[in-house]
């Protein structure tokens, strides 16, 4: 084995073997904090859609402030209280199927459940994350 080949091997073995991570590069998304598809009803006895984040799920996917929530997952809500005890009852990175009725049309998204970003709470005055009324 020659010189050159030892010192390539020995390199290749021993040399930095994971790239530097950029200055100022975000956390990775804690896996236990509450998750979020990133909608707020219009009011709090509602299951009409208000808000919707674009840089969520929901938004991401579609989803429009006007839908109407027909089904999430399993559950088909009474009320969006029951929408966000559904969501926060999974972790972030679970896929869940939300059904919205639109204009007189269904509409399925399948939404990949987010960790709420920091400062989601912050992003209403009127809502606190996940829709429901300041307390």
């Amino acid at each position: 084995m020659s010189g050159l080949t030892a010192s390539l091997i020995g390199w290749a073995a021993f040399g930095p073997c994971l790239a530097p991570v950029p200055a100022g590069a975000a956390p990775a998304p804690d896996p236990l904090a509450k998750p979020v598809i990133g909608v707020q009803a219009r009011d709090e006895n509602s299951l009409y859609i208000g808000t919707v984040f674009p840089d969520l799920p929901a938004g991401k996917a579609g989803v429009r402030p006007g839908d109407l929530i027909v089904r999430v997952g399993s559950l088909n809500p009474a009320g969006f209280q029951e929408v966000i005890r559904h969501i926060t009852a999974h972790r972030p990175g679970v896929v869940l199927e939300l059904e919205v009725e639109r204009a007189g049309e269904r509409k399925v998204f399948k939404l990949k459940l987010a960790p709420a970003p920091p400062g989601y709470g912050a992003r209403s005055q009127t809502f606190e994350p996940f829709g429901l009324p300041p307390e």
